[in-house]
């Protein structure tokens, strides 16, 4: 991300998954005192994966309400990856333009993949107010999976 007039950068970085692994998972991310902008979206994994399709849409709003609604959400980038499986490397899913998060906004972001094994996230049982990982400028809110090969459909938390 890029914070304010795009002169300091921040990463917020969760731990990993439960090894829970989906077509799709959409998550809500929240800017809490200034602007930012999501430059980037990078995944690992913990076996080997792919290659496969990822896709990255975002909406203006929270995902909740809105999750099989495609007339709510913008694709933003696609690509062909595999994910690395070396602890502390990322692989870049490709966005074809940044995504704005105006101070106060909350906006979802679903990632999508051909493969039932593209996707794993992690739950976090111990999230206060639906919230799975935060900084002082960025807040991560838990989502909801896809359990279809076509995005948008199947949605469940």
């Amino acid at each position: 991300t890029r914070g304010g007039g795009g002169t300091s950068g921040l990463s917020l970085t969760t731990p990993k998954h439960d090894h829970l692994s989906y077509y799709g998972f959409m998550w809500d991310v929240r800017a809490v005192r200034r602007n930012l902008v999501i430059t980037g979206i990078r995944m690992a994994c913990t076996s080997p994966k792919g290659p496969f399709q990822y896709r990255v849409y975002v909406s203006n709003e929270p995902h909740s309400g809105i999750s099989e609604r495609v007339d709510h959400w913008v694709l933003v980038g696609e690509g062909s990856l595999a994910l690395p499986c070396v602890v502390g490397t990322f692989a870049h899913v490709p966005l074809n333009r940044e995504i704005p998060v105006l101070a106060g906004q909350s906006r979802g972001v679903y990632v999508h993949s051909d493969n039932a094994e593209g996707i794993a996230y992690r739950y976090n049982v111990d999230m206060q107010d639906g919230v799975t990982d935060r900084d002082a400028d960025l807040e991560i809110h838990s989502g909801i999976a896809s359990f279809s090969q076509q995005p948008f459909e199947d949605m469940y938390p």
